[in-house]
């Protein structure tokens, strides 16, 4: 990140509305504004936004502005990139709920986009989550996220239950929706008809979005949705229906300035004219698109291939072989040069192959004379190779047995250290509330009784002090006792224990952590569970003291005989070099989890966050017996 665009020593303050941030927030809505259409001067717009915040501490316009680039910089597929904005954005929208919203549905595009569609789907309803809970009246950014939702549960998983929640409550919307926002609605509604290949609802609602649209003025989504109709009539095999449609498309002021959509436009139409026999309109339209095309770009490419094609269909349908060979021709070489990468890469892979073929031929036929010559002093030297293999092999074993007998010992000593520091913690757990926490309980009772006593002290505001005192060391006490020796367990089962130490952790820190489990996990011992208990504990409180993290998802999983736990938080990361160096409080946690025959996994990206996975034999653990 551009040191002089965030300045290492940025901090966040309470934002107070003043003269200057009133021209920020107009650039703010201009960045909105063009940031689709025009993004370089969206980019350059968040820049000069983000400067003036930091000149005065607006965290609302560093936020929006931190927003920006990385929206842009996820359009040009820069994902990682846009990723370290967008969450350096999240630490300056606590201010602006629709900003934070806006943050959450990039991050899910952004976990959408690498195929890590769980965390996808948890942004998404956290966004969702965040404009029901605030009553944000934002109609336009709850469609986005309700379409985004319904989107991946489609491909992901059909059937989830969600999915068809989420359609009625994207449904309930329409009546109160701004004309944005029911575009959105029914052009989804529209798509999934489509996709099911049902094509006259299709068409209804694409037309009902298509009414919408002509009465807000959207002269971009009137010419996409025109385009849309004109289609799926000519999928419909009703071509005649669909022209008129695509000619009203073929007018509209946006699809005309835009050579992309023009040209597809004049596609649709023609081959509408195809289906309809009037070959003469198709080739005149398609020649046009072609020209636009040479005139505007100069060189060909995919979509001039597209128009090379229907060219060549169109001459061949009315017997002009001999254009109809050539546009084929022009449309081969437009592919040929479209895939000259990949030809060129497959060229060199091949070339390399049959290098790397050459040399093993070369070597094995080395190999081969090599052996030839071992053959003949084999017999000479067959007694001593074979003793040497002993002793080789039995060296070999002596210092396996070794090694094994030397990893036996320092896991029994770990076992029976932790099992010193669990019974360390009910002595320590046992003094701190029976001794300690009794003396100040009497200690409280006799202040009490001598106020009584002495009513010429009962209102001194140092005894009232002094008795407060008491009273929350007394509270704090028991708090260190209770997590010494979590009782929790054994009022309640692992899944709810745990749910309950999150949500305290939540309460009182700025860490939010969301718990996610599946599996029967209370099939565990209570062994087992105050192991995992302890594991999450150690995890969740790493995350507090290094992560610096504002999100953190703890996943507990039972299935095929394996419990797997994996926490993953949205904090500053770490380099892994340095994994081995004893830092973060990792090492620990590398040995408690070998101890018990289990697998760790650890990733972490500094600026993006951490990823810690741990995976047991359920059966091992279920033997654990260290208490």
């Amino acid at each position: 990140m551009d040191s002089k665009l965030f300045p290492p020593d940025l901090r966040i303050h309470p934002g107070k509305l003043l003269p200057d941030t009133q021209a920020i927030n107009r650039q703010v809505g201009r960045v909105k504004a063009i940031i689709d259409k025009q993004p370089d001067s969206a980019f350059a717009l968040c820049q000069d936004v983000l400067q003036k915040s930091i000149t005065i501490d607006y965290n609302t316009g560093i936020g929006w502005a931190l927003f920006g680039i990385g929206f842009i910089h996820n359009r040009k597929s820069a994902y990682d990139k846009s990723l370290i904005f967008i969450k350096q954005a999240l630490r300056y929208s606590a201010d602006d709920d629709v900003l934070t919203a806006e943050i959450y549905n990039s991050l899910g595009i952004y976990y959408q986009n690498v195929e890590r569609n769980d965390s996808a789907v948890y942004y998404f309803s956290k966004g969702l989550n965040i404009l029901r809970e605030k009553k944000v009246r934002d109609p336009f950014l709850m469609a986005i996220l309700y379409d985004n939702l319904i989107s991946i549960l489609a491909k992901t998983n059909p059937n989830h239950p969600y999915r068809k929640k989420y359609e009625q409550e994207m449904e309930q919307m329409l009546p109160g929706a701004p004309p944005n926002a029911k575009i959105i609605i029914i052009r989804s509604k529209a798509i999934n008809y489509y996709d099911l290949k049902k094509y006259d609802s299709a068409i209804h609602y694409y037309k009902m979005a298509l009414m919408i649209s002509n009465s807000d003025s959207n002269h971009y989504s009137q010419g996409i949705l025109l385009n849309c109709i004109g289609f799926t009539y000519i999928e419909a095999n009703q071509p005649g229906k669909g022209i008129p449609y695509l000619l009203q498309a073929f007018s509209n002021p946006q699809i005309k300035n835009s050579q992309q959509d023009k040209v597809t436009t004049m596609l649709y139409l023609g081959y509408a004219y195809i289906s309809k026999k009037e070959y003469g309109k198709a080739i005149s339209i398609f020649k046009s698109a072609l020209h636009t095309l040479e005139n505007k770009q100069g060189k060909p490419n995919q979509l001039s291939g597209a128009v090379h094609e229907a060219l060549a269909k169109a001459y061949t349908e009315t017997g002009q072989y001999a254009l109809a060979m050539k546009h084929l021709n022009q449309y081969v070489a437009v592919h040929d040069l479209i895939f000259n990468i990949e030809k060129e890469n497959l060229i060199n892979r091949l070339e390399n192959e049959k290098q790397i073929l050459a040399k093993n031929e070369e070597i094995n036929q080395k190999k081969l004379a090599l052996h030839q010559k071992n053959l003949q002093i084999k017999n000479k030297n067959l007694l001593i190779g074979g003793l040497s293999l002993g002793m080789l092999l039995l060296t070999v074993l002596f210092i396996s047995l070794y090694r094994t007998k030397q990893h036996k010992q320092q896991l029994a000593q770990y076992k029976a250290m932790m099992e010193g520091e669990e019974k360390e913690r009910v002595r320590l757990a046992s003094e701190l509330h029976d001794g300690i926490g009794g003396m100040l309980a009497a200690i409280k009772i006799n202040l009490g009784i001598f106020q009584k006593h002495h009513s010429g002290v009962a209102d001194v505001a140092d005894l009232h002090r002094i008795m407060h005192m008491v009273e929350d060391t007394t509270t704090e006490v028991r708090k260190a006792a209770h997590n010494l020796l979590p009782d929790v367990l054994i009022r309640y089962s692992l899944v709810k224990a745990l749910r309950i130490y999150c949500n305290n952790i939540s309460k009182q820190h700025q860490l939010q952590i969301a718990l996610q489990i599946y599996g029967d996990i209370a099939s565990l011992d209570k062994t087992a569970e105050l192991y995992i208990y302890r594991m999450s504990q150690e995890l969740i409180q790493n995350i507090l003291k290094h992560a610096n993290a504002a999100n953190a998802l703890v996943t507990i999983m039972q299935q095929d005989k394996k419990l797997s736990i994996t926490i993953e938080d949205d904090g500053c990361g770490f380099d892994m070099d340095n994994l081995d160096k004893g830092g973060f409080g990792l090492q620990n946690l590398q040995y408690r989890v070998q101890a018990f025959d289990g697998k760790i996994s650890i990733r972490s990206t500094p600026g993006i966050g951490t990823n810690i996975h741990i995976e047991f034999d359920l059966h091992k653990l279920n033997k654990l017996s260290f208490i």
